[in-house]
């Protein structure tokens, strides 16, 4: 396992592991912080891993935008994958960051633009 791939594993050990009474007080959602913490290139990688987990095929990143908070303080990434696909990610406010996955093509059907920012 090479340099690049052990910081991301070592990463997302820590995001999944980030949860205190502390955290919950000072930071919005701990797993973004640390994801925010990330070079690019790392969070893209973290984030096709994290599609890849959920069954779907993002073999690399190629583009990623960090789009904002909902009211629950879950975060919300954008990554486009190197097969013409994209996919917005879920990285939620409690122990772990537990994350989910959907389809830019099934938010589009919808009027959802995955690309766009979060109003503050």
């Amino acid at each position: 396992m090479n340099a690049t791939r052990r910081a991301v594993v070592l990463v997302v050990f820590v995001v999944s592991e980030a949860s205190s009474a502390a955290y919950a007080q000072t930071h919005r959602n701990e797993a973004v912080r640390l994801m925010n913490t990330l070079a690019p290139d790392l969070q893209r990688f973290a984030l096709a891993r994290t599609v890849q987990s959920a069954g779907e095929k993002c073999q690399e990143g190629n583009r990623h935008l960090f789009l904002g908070y909902d009211q629950q303080n879950a975060g919300y990434y954008t990554v486009a994958c190197t097969n013409g696909r994209a996919y917005q990610v879920q990285i939620g406010a409690g122990k772990g960051g537990a994350t989910k996955i959907l389809s830019c093509d099934i938010l589009k059907a919808v009027k959802v633009d995955c690309w766009q920012k979060f109003s503050k």
